[in-house]
């Protein structure tokens, strides 16, 4: 096994270092070819991918990546920029896993694909929950606002309730009662009554907790209502 992990390790190298010379340029050789290193470089990424090489594999994707961008394929190279984002979650790199779902995120959003960008930031925070409890929450306000902007409302809101778990966790009480105001929003545009009636008893409850009687005792009167 570990002979077959050299092996792929070693094609990997090969295949990086002819996605360097796709970039390079010379006498004969005026522009880079962007999309011939990007192949190159998701060949290495995959061989590193296979061989359990995780940094070498984020690293050749992040190369994809950018150079998918250089030539305008913001789609395609946001995928592989979700690809770096997910080998640095192997090793546990919350830091860098959030530095790339972000960049992939933005490329989704230049591309006009704001749905799969809302989408691809929630599956991100999911990720992220167990390396970086920050970086997940902002993922998932970063999903909620996405969704709503291309009418997901439904999608919105689940994004909320995810971030809704974190501040509560990390005891964000007045953020908390902002975003769950937020989903009270969404759920009226939805008429989803009952979900606006939990989501009311839930923001009694954490007014409770900050000692905000007369905050809990409003929205208890207006859920009754």
């Amino acid at each position: 096994m570990a002979s077959r992990n050299e092996a792929k390790v070693q094609e990997g190298v090969k295949f990086l270092a002819a996605g360097d010379k796709c970039l390079q340029t010379g006498l004969f050789k005026w522009k880079p070819d962007h999309e011939g290193a990007a192949q190159a470089y998701k060949d290495a990424a995959n061989c590193f991918k296979v061989a359990r090489a995780h940094e070498e594999a984020k690293s050749a994707y992040a190369k994809a990546g950018k150079a998918l961008e250089s030539c305008g394929s913001d789609f395609h190279a946001a995928k592989y920029f979700e690809q770096a984002a997910m080998m640095a979650k192997e090793i546990k790199q919350g830091e860098e896993a959030a530095k790339y779902f972000e960049k992939a995120g933005l490329l989704f959003r230049i591309n006009g694909s704001i749905d799969t960008a809302g989408i691809m930031l929630d599956r991100a925070g999911k990720i992220l929950e167990a390396l970086d409890g920050s970086k997940a929450l902002e993922m998932y306000m970063s999903a909620a606002d996405l969704s709503e902007d291309s009418d997901k409302l439904r999608q919105a809101a689940e994004s909320l309730a995810r971030a809704v778990q974190l501040m509560v966790k990390y005891r964000r009480f007045e953020d908390c009662v902002k975003a769950m105001e937020h989903q009270l929003v969404l759920y009226d545009k939805l008429t989803n009554f009952p979900q606006m009636h939990k989501v009311s008893l839930s923001i009694i409850l954490v007014q409770l907790c900050r000692d905000d009687y007369v905050a809990a005792e409003r929205y208890f009167r207006t859920a009754c209502g």
